[in-house]
């Protein structure tokens, strides 16, 4: 291990306009260096100078940038942020700057108030360089600085005071273990010697008294401190939270030495950050607010701009107008001008007789059309009338058409049209990323209107998908120049048909010069988003038995048009949804409904083969999306509504939405029809409009709400594929799941889309913002709740049981936590631990009395609960994985690696374990193999272990790539409890593991069959050489983990396991034939 460098830095922490800059160079006279470039005074913001480099500051303005942050933004800067500057290169750059700043001076102090958002970051960096940093954090009234933000920025006192809780939270929390001392800024301004001499006296400094007197003389000026508040008024300032003024009455007696900075003030600021974190996501949409709102500001100026130097430009224009119009009056009202009228007259009949002649056909085709419209002809004659002239006389056509397209959606807040001006120049410039060799063939039916379809095909260029796929538009016998057009697109095939055929036909053309597994069928009024089609792919595989799959649809100005259709007892149909908010919880997951609008659908080819496309029996057109629908569900195929899978629609471009006229006339006749082929499967359907919430989800027959205290991050941590692997059966035994990430409701872009598109109702703020809110309107639906972990439980058991009486109640208790926390206790000798069990344990027995099963994921837990409460239902839920297997042999791998999640306590226990007690015996008798650590969030003191057989490798995306190039899987654990994902996930793809008796404990495992079990360094060391170096017993190992993985992970095998217990709870359910689906990392 190299030697620490004990080089000592001072970090300055504090709000901005706190005092930081009168702290920061009191600091000179205690020795400390604040650099040679420092930022220079501003005599209308901070005249005496900021004391702040240059360098670091601007620094710490990228970072932010980087992550789409500012100062000024109310969301704090997460472990996510921290892992994104650091695969950025930022944690190296900021490395690199500081020893540079730091250089030989024997103690370097900075400040920036930036740092207190990014402190989890400068940590990293001040651990990397091995500097020991010791923190000076300033108080200042909250008022002072929300009366200086408002004059200097503009800031409202709210968002004010939220920024300063934030800053001083982040402070507080961060510091915690540091040497720190905590200042206040009235109290410097009053008595700068004594405060001066607390913080030299605490981070054990010495004052020059001669640039003490220097500082006070010259530096101290009462004109830097503008305002002095007391106390009362922050009480009384109604935009003031209550939580503002707990922290800083606390942090004021902490500064003034009345309060000790010791366990108390620790454990108030946990109570403060777990305040604070329930209003993050709100935070996070006040940041966009407001970013939102700068950047309206912005075009507003520049609109005012432009208006200023239009109103010049027009001012300029009027007086040439109007100095012409006096040349033209002075010269038309003289006597030559009236003597030659006649002649000007004739001339200009005679040189271009043709505009009068449009004129005059123009208003001619205009009062036929009206006289038209007014004779009482039926939709069928109206179209056989309108197919004749069509094959005729198209020109008539289009000379009479009204459908213009200008702007019609200039106001949409989501997607804006505007005309183009030149059709063939923009034809030939779409760019489409097609397939020889397609997975997909998308299918755009076109009659006409052919600016649509050129912007449906600039979407997909702008949004390509990642999946093979080839474009086939059928013209219908467009009645304008689509087909000349079209023909300048590359990358398409165009099939014209000579006689207009209609909708249906047009599809079932199309389909069949399709080359992919899969047909899409899109509208040309439609214009894609990113992922459309990848995801719509991804639901045959997330869905096993999908028939159709179907996007959501939204209208230009972002609102939604349909979610899923609905079909009615009497035949009729609702676009669930439609003008509703599209972010609305109960409109984004993927579910089984009755139909999806053929507007954007997917089908297997051989499906769509084996029903002969879309039925002629609804020609030319409508319903023909719903009976394909209703035909494929009475195959036993799924048709699944995708939300992920977005597509903005403007509906009714093509054929109008007026039911008693034109094609879509032909809408209410369909209905009819498709009422009378499915009226006795339609009676199991409700009345129109009555219970919609049953309707939209139909198919499930049990609803379950899963509350757990975040959003699974599967690809992170073993507990999160648990919970996520539980969702997928549970929607195999037709529940109807909604989670609820209780501890914070925040929406995770990509977590929260991951059980969205696998069919999980997904609760977010700001839509639902509590357990109880939720429960007050829904829980009576719910016929099972499972509540994860103890803390969970222990928060929401009462609110489940008093608003869900018809409910099951289910407590799943991920591991025993008590025993994990006495095991903890014995290694460290913690009397304070061991009560802090103790008390856990009453709270879990409690909580397993109250449920209606409590389930545990080992057996050595079950026997001991059994023993404890042997009246209570107490069953085995083992962890769900996929078992993947491997093809990877013993020759191609090398190396050792531990996987865990360093959050959890015996993980990090493991890690230092295995290099201080294991790793040396492991380099002596197998020089050069490596360990690798593996995992999300590695502290600092895991990263300091890095050694040149030590790689730190961290957050893995896909971990089954890795996996496959390592030869032996370690697990070290000296305590803890319940059975250990990483031995699972290892055994799953044949990765032979080596474990103590803890980490195995409970599994069922045979020492020296599924795994190699150790205890004593020398012991655990052995057995690793052995598996490491022994090929036959390697492969014996890698491929009994692999069958007994299958036989008690696997998910045929998960799959019993629940239903026996759900069964025993009084709930049935029955397996089908279709494949069961778990989470699987890549690769």
């Amino acid at each position: 291990m190299p030697v620490a460098n004990n080089k000592e830095i001072i970090v300055v922490l504090g709000m901005h306009r706190s005092g930081t800059s009168t702290l920061s160079r009191g600091l000179q006279v205690m020795g400390v260096e604040l650099g040679d470039r420092l930022m220079q005074p501003d005599q209308e913001v901070n005249a005496k100078g900021f004391w702040e480099d240059i360098d670091l500051n601007a620094l710490n303005i990228e970072m932010l940038h980087a992550l789409g942050s500012d100062w000024h933004h109310l969301m704090p800067i997460d472990a996510v942020g921290v892992e994104t500057l650091c695969k950025n290169g930022y944690l190296l750059r900021a490395v690199e700057l500081l020893r540079q700043k730091v250089g030989d001076a024997p103690i370097f102090g900075f400040k920036d108030p930036r740092v207190a958002k990014l402190l989890p970051f400068w940590k990293e960096v001040f651990s990397h360089c091995r500097f020991d940093a010791h923190y000076v954090l300033a108080v200042r009234h909250p008022l002072s600085v929300v009366r200086s933000l408002e004059k200097r920025n503009g800031l409202d006192a709210v968002k004010s005071y939220v920024l300063w809780l934030e800053h001083v939270i982040a402070s507080v929390t961060g510091t915690v273990g540091s040497k720190r001392v905590f200042v206040d800024y009235d109290l410097l301004m009053r008595s700068a010697e004594h405060e001066l001499g607390r913080i030299a006296n605490q981070l054990d400094l010495s004052i020059d008294l001669a640039a003490l007197e220097s500082y006070k003389v010259e530096f101290l000026d009462e004109g830097l401190r503008h305002s002095v508040y007391d106390l009362s008024e922050l009480l009384l300032d109604k935009a003031c939270p209550s939580l503002v003024q707990d922290v800083y009455e606390t942090l004021l007696g902490v500064a003034s030495e009345i309060v000790e900075d010791d366990l108390l003030l620790r454990s108030k600021a946990e109570l403060w950050a777990r305040e604070f974190e329930r209003i993050i996501p709100i935070l996070g949409l006040v940041d966009g607010l407001t970013e939102q709102n700068t950047g309206l500001s912005r075009n507003v100026t520049v609109c005012d701009d432009q208006i200023a130097d239009l109103n010049k430009l027009v001012s300029d224009l009027n007086k040439l107008v109007s100095d012409r119009d006096e040349l033209i009056s002075h010269m038309t009202t003289s006597h030559s001008w009236k003597i030659t009228s006649p002649l000007r007259d004739m001339r200009r009949r005679l040189s271009d007789p043709l505009p009068k002649t449009k004129r005059f056909l123009w208003k001619a085709l205009k009062l036929g059309k009206t006289m038209y419209l007014q004779l009482p002809l039926s939709a069928h004659t109206r179209l056989f009338l309108r197919l004749l002239v069509g094959r005729h006389s198209p020109w008539l056509l289009r000379l009479s058409s009204d459908q213009f397209i200008s702007m019609p959606f200039s106001q949409a807040s989501l997607v804006t049209v505007s005309p183009i001006s030149d059709l063939r120049a923009e034809a030939c410039g779409v760019r489409l990323a097609t397939s020889l060799q397609p997975l997909v063939s998308v299918i755009i039916p076109i009659y006409g209107q052919c600016e649509y379809t050129l912007r449906c095909l600039l979407s997909i260029a702008e949004n390509p998908p990642t999946v093979p796929y080839e474009v086939i538009i059928i013209d219908d016998c467009s009645p304008d120049n689509s087909l000349e057009i079209l023909q300048m697109v590359s990358n398409i095939q165009l099939i014209h048909n000579p006689l207009n055929q209609g909708f249906i036909r047009s599809c079932n053309t199309g389909a069949k010069a399709a080359n992919g597994q899969y047909v899409c069928f899109l509208n040309n009024d439609t214009q894609v988003t990113t992922g459309w089609l990848d995801e719509l792919v991804r639901t045959f595989d997330e869905f096993p038995g999908t028939g159709i799959a179907g996007s959501k649809l939204v209208y230009p100005n972002g609102t939604l048009q349909e979610a899923g259709g609905i079909i009615w007892r009497d035949g009729s149909a609702w676009n669930f949804g439609r003008n509703q908010d599209p972010l609305l919880p109960v409109y984004n997951y993927a579910r089984e409904v009755d139909y999806c609008s053929g507007a954007s659908i997917m089908v297997p080819m051989k499906l769509f083969e084996e029903l002969e496309g879309f039925d002629e029996h609804y020609l030319p057109a409508y319903c023909e999306d719903a009976d394909l629908a209703l035909k494929i569900r009475e195959l036993g195929y799924r048709v699944i509504y995708q939300p992920l899978s977005v597509v903005v629609h403007f509906e009714g471009v093509t054929s109008g939405t007026d039911t008693t006229r034109g094609v879509k006339a032909y809408q209410v006749e369909n209905m009819k029809k498709l009422y009378q082929r499915w009226e006795k499967r339609l009676k199991t359907h409700q009345a129109n409009g009555v219970g919609v919430d049953d309707a939209k989800d139909r198919r499930a027959i049990y609803r379950v709400l899963v509350l757990d205290h975040c959003t699974p991050t599967p690809n992170q941590d073993s507990g999160s594929i648990d919970t996520y692997n539980f969702l997928l059966l549970l929607r195999e035994m037709n529940f109807q799941s909604t989670f609820i990430p209780e501890d914070n409701f925040l929406r995770m872009t990509d977590y929260t889309a991951a059980l969205q598109r696998l069919g999980v109702e997904t609760l977010y703020a700001p839509y639902t913002t509590s357990v109880r809110q939720h429960l007050e309107v829904f829980g009576s639906r719910y016929d099972l709740v499972i509540l994860i972990r103890p803390g969970v439980a222990m928060k929401h058991m009462s609110t489940v049981r008093e608003f869900c009486a018809k409910a099951k109640i289910l407590f799943h208790t991920v591991d025993l936590h008590f025993l994990r926390m006495m095991r903890e206790a014995e290694i460290s000798s913690s009397q304070k631990q061991t009560r802090a069990a103790e008390k856990m344990k009453s709270m879990e027995l409690s909580l397993m009395g109250l449920a209606d099963m409590t389930t545990v994921v080992s057996q050595k837990e079950l026997e001991l609960i059994s023993l404890e409460l042997p009246e209570h239902k107490i069953r085995l839920l083992p962890f769900a994985r996929s078992i993947r297997g491997t093809k990877e042999g013993f020759k191609s791998r090398h190396g050792i690696v531990f996987v865990g999640g360093y959050q959890h306590t015996p993980n990090v226990d493991a890690v230092k374990y295995f290099t201080a007690e294991i790793m040396p015996i492991i380099r002596s008798r197998l020089p050069g193999v490596h360990l690798h650590i593996v995992g999300s969030n590695p502290p600092p003191e895991i990263l300091a272990l890095a050694a040149a057989d030590v790689v730190i490798v961290g957050f893995v995306e896909e971990l089954n790539p890795l996996l496959d190039r390592m030869r032996v899987s370690v697990a070290p654990l000296r305590f803890g409890a319940g059975i250990k994902g990483k031995i699972g996930t290892a055994m799953a793809v044949g990765l032979p593991v080596v474990a103590t008796t803890i980490a195995a404990e409970g599994m069922l495992l045979t020492d020296g069959e599924h795994v190699l079990v150790a205890d004593q360094p020398e012991d655990f060391a052995e057995a690793l050489i052995r598996l490491y170096q022994d090929e036959a017993l390697w492969l014996s190992v890698s491929e009994s983990s692999i069958q007994f993985a299958d036989s008690a992970w696997g998910a045929e095998a998960a799959w019993k396991i629940l239903a026996s217990i759900l069964a025993e709870m009084g709930i049935k359910t029955e397996r089908d034939n279709r494949p069961l689906k778990l989470y699987s990392s890549k690769g």
